[in-house]
């Protein structure tokens, strides 16, 4: 989803006029890529932003989130701007970045922000501002920090997206004329990491359940032969799964995520790294009355083969029944089911 100041040196060189008629010429028959910034005045840059966006689900699925909405309020990100040049995003071609946050209106405003890019307070005083030149503007969502002016590392639990708006490929070019402002549009962010939809309920038959939750004293949901994390990713790209999950590479979702609708089915909204098709293991630490007794206990199983894909969209839904309990996943974007026992 500003930091340097440049000191200029002004050298004055004379030519001849024949030299430099010659320099000219050459100039305008070059194909080279868009001149550096020019020194001079900046031009402050005001930022219109469509949303964010997941994969499209299947059109039959009426239950089915909808993928594409505005960032919700306090929401950062990280604009960056690039000379338009070949081989962009890259550190030779780097310009300047500012941080912005999503106000109530949805309507991107500057902000300052931590090192893990979460929103601390607008700021007011701030733009990015550009000499004059051609641009590509990068954009991700949190403003995660960047290495080496290209990269950034996000963790499981991160509702990453990103995207790149260069005017059709021709960039965006500012000259002193535009000062003091222009505005441009950005391309909706794209959503990198996989949503899932976590829901834990009693099967409607089993009426001795009086009472169902995720296990306040416990571990909560752990999801388990994830993608590794971090993974890197340069700006603007999608990010690349772990080419083969191991048990250990785990994410946990602590029992305070979870919300109750009723007494006996709890649900939360987590987002996780993108990743191949293999096993993923998942438990759950709950706690219910059944027959008037409480009992303790932890639930585990896993889902055979299933792929996360970035931007996918996904609900488990776990459902306790006598004698034992069914985790079954959704999958949005297909439309397709897949039931798989736990024990219980």
């Amino acid at each position: 989803m500003s930091r340097y100041d440049m000191k200029l040196t002004r050298i004055t060189i004379r030519f001849p006029f024949a030299v430099l008629l010659a320099a000219l010429v050459l100039a305008g028959c070059s194909k080279e890529p868009a001149p550096a910034p020019e020194p001079g005045g900046r031009v402050a840059v005001h930022f219109t932003l469509p949303g964010i966006e997941g994969k499209p689900e299947v059109a039959s699925a009426a239950e089915a989130p909808q993928t594409k909405a505005a960032l919700d309020e306090y929401a950062t990100v990280r604009i960056v701007a690039y000379r338009h040049a070949a081989g962009t995003p890259s550190a030779d071609n780097y310009i300047a970045e500012q941080t912005y946050a999503a106000d109530a209106s949805g309507a991107l405003s500057p902000c300052r922000v931590d090192g893990s890019g979460n929103f601390q307070s607008f700021d007011a005083s701030a733009a990015l501002m550009l000499p004059g030149g051609t641009y590509d503007f990068y954009a991700v969502t949190p403003a995660l920090p960047l290495g080496n002016h290209t990269t950034v590392a996000v963790q499981h639990g991160v509702d990453y997206a990103t995207s790149v708006t260069d005017n059709g490929g021709a960039g965006f070019t500012f000259s002193l004329s535009d000062l003091p402002a222009s505005n441009v549009t950005l391309t909706t962010l794209q959503r990198q990491c996989a949503k899932i939809e976590l829901v834990v309920m009693r099967d409607a038959s089993f009426a001795g359940m009086t009472s169902l939750v995720v296990n306040p004293q416990g571990s909560g949901v752990t999801l388990s032969s994830l993608s590794t994390s971090p993974l890197s990713a340069v700006v603007g790209a999608a990010l690349t799964p772990t080419p083969s999950p191991l048990p250990a590479a785990k994410y946990n979702v602590a029992p305070a995520r979870f919300t109750q609708s009723d007494a006996t089915t709890a649900r939360t909204t987590v987002y996780v790294l993108p990743k191949v098709a293999a096993d993923l293991g998942i438990s759950f630490a709950l706690k219910y009355t059944l027959n008037k007794v409480e009992t303790n206990k932890t639930v585990s199983g896993k889902v055979s083969g299933i792929a996360l894909d970035p931007g996918g969209s996904y609900r488990f839904t776990l459902t306790l029944s006598s004698p034992g309990a069914t985790l079954t996943v959704t999958d949005w974007i297909d439309g397709g089911t897949q039931d798989n026992d736990m024990g219980a």
